[in-house]
């Protein structure tokens, strides 16, 4: 029981991190965001916030109808 309260938790946290990358990538123009998929393509470092990061970046490229990988 105590662990699914925790994976609630954690999944919850992570719909509210990717909620906050969507709405601030909205306001983007579309050169924009396809500078940022350029951009985020030769970044190593990974950590939570960045999964976060990039589904909400990929959820941005697949609403406008972008390439997320060129």
């Amino acid at each position: 029981m105590i662990s699914k309260n925790i994976f609630s938790k954690t999944w919850l946290r992570a719909q509210y991190e990717i909620f906050k990358y969507e709405l601030s990538m909205r306001r983007k123009t579309d050169d924009e965001i396809c500078a940022i998929v350029d951009h985020e393509k030769g970044l190593r470092a990974w950590c939570s916030q960045r999964s976060y990061y990039l589904a909400a970046l990929r959820k941005e490229c697949d609403r406008r109808g972008l390439a997320y990988i060129h």
